[in-house]
Parts: C-alpha cells; structure tokens; sequence
C-alpha cells in the first residue's frame, strides 16, 4: 500500500505558466481531497526527485510557483510536503520504465501494491493505469490518479475508506424483532466520516472513537463502511488501545 508522486510527470514541460497553475491546481484538489475526505496526510505521499529549479514550463520553476500571489497558504503548504517527503529513488530489481524512462514512482507503487499520483501534464498520465515495463521486460500495470474519480478505481491500494450509513442503525438503539439488540449511530455523516478516517483495526476489527465514545464500522460493499456505537462488546483493554 502507499501513494507516490509520478516524477515523470513533472518533468514533461507544458506550454506555459496558465497550463502548469491549471494541472497542478488539479493534482493539489486530489492531494487535500485525499486529506480532508479520507485522512491520509500529505507526509504520507511520497517523492522521488522533485526539483525546486527543474523548470515545468518556459522560465518557470517550482521554486518560482512558491512566489506566485495566487497560491493560498494550504496549497503552498501541500507543495513543500510533496517535495520534501523524498525517498531513496528506485533501482536495481525495483526499476520499472515508462515509455522507456525509469520512474522510480512507478516502481514504488507496483513494489508496494500501491498507486501513483500525476500531474496531468501530458496524454501518457491522463488514465488510471499506466502501461510499464519491469527490469526483466515483463508488461505490467501501475495504478495511477490523475482525476479524482481515479481515487475510486484504487480504494484499496490506497485505504479509502467511505461511510455510507445504515438506515438500520438510527439515533437511538432498539430491539428487533428475535429480541436481538441493534446498536445505535449517534453521529452525523461527516462526524462519522472523520472517525472512520483514524480508525484502526484492532483483532481483526475496525475500530474509532469520537470522545469517550467508540464505534466500530464494516464494509458494506468495496471501499464503503457503515458502523455503529460499541459498548458491552469493547473491553477496557480494547479502549486503552
């Protein structure tokens, strides 16, 4: 699992400063849309060689861009985070080639089951999966987000979780009929959401807590969760971790 910037995307220059505002805008809606919907930090995507001096069109440099009136604190922020969380670029038997470039993004997302992110800076980045070569010229696919409706198609290389509630568990608990207990949901979606987003999975369960108060959740279909307040089945041991 994991998400790595796809460095090969950065260095194919586009035509102008208008175009690079433009693609990087997008790719920085994925990065806080990946932040404030699922949890997943900027310090959690990774880089491999990303320049601040390496120019992204005509007289423009990523350095430059910092400068630009324009940018809001958050996405200069979001910047500094994609470039300075580098990692030791790929290789040897963890090389993997696009269009017969190395790209070490690449090699990290295939290696580590995970996905690339791309700015959308030329045709070869614009799918959800990106034709490669492996170091032993095997044909394989990388996983790849250059939209947001791509985070969909790699929920679980990514670990997007998405709360989607469950008429059954309402405000308030009750008894059905075969006297069965059935837990209550006192949050709100997006409460919900939040505590679903730093939930852990603890023996083999999936649990968070907002407060004092913990909820476990379970998957209704693919990435989607639903969940419920957990009282008499959560040990204190439980709650301690």
């Amino acid at each position: 699992m994991g998400i790595a910037i796809n460095e090969l995307s950065f260095k194919k220059k586009v035509n102008n400063i208008y175009v690079f505002k433009s693609v990087l805008g997008d790719l920085l809606e994925i990065v806080k849309c990946l932040y404030a919907e699922y949890g997943i930090l900027y310090n959690q995507i990774v880089s491999f060689g990303l320049s601040f001096d390496e120019e992204i069109a005509d007289g423009v440099s990523l350095a430059k861009f910092l400068n630009d009136r324009f940018l809001d604190v958050d996405e200069k922020r979001c910047i500094l985070a994609l470039i300075n969380n580098t990692s030791a670029i790929n290789s040897g038997d963890k090389l993997v080639f696009i269009k017969g470039e190395p790209c070490s993004g690449a090699g990290f997302a295939y290696y580590n089951d995970g996905v690339m992110l791309s700015l959308k800076s030329h045709p070869d980045f614009y799918s959800s999966v990106l034709a490669a070569i492996d170091n032993k010229g095997n044909a394989i696919s990388i996983g790849n987000i250059s939209e947001k409706d791509h985070m969909f198609y790699h929920a679980d290389k990514i670990i997007i979780r998405k709360y989607m509630p469950n008429p059954k568990h309402s405000m308030n608990s009750y008894i059905r009929v075969g006297g069965k207990v059935v837990s209550k949901m006192d949050l709100t979606d997006e409460e919900a959401q939040m505590v679903l987003n730093r939930a852990q999975i603890i023996d083999g369960k999936l649990y968070g807590n907002k407060g004092e108060k913990v909820y476990e959740f379970r998957c209704t279909i693919g990435c989607y969760f639903h969940g419920f307040e957990v009282t008499e089945f959560l040990n204190a041991d439980l709650r301690e971790k």
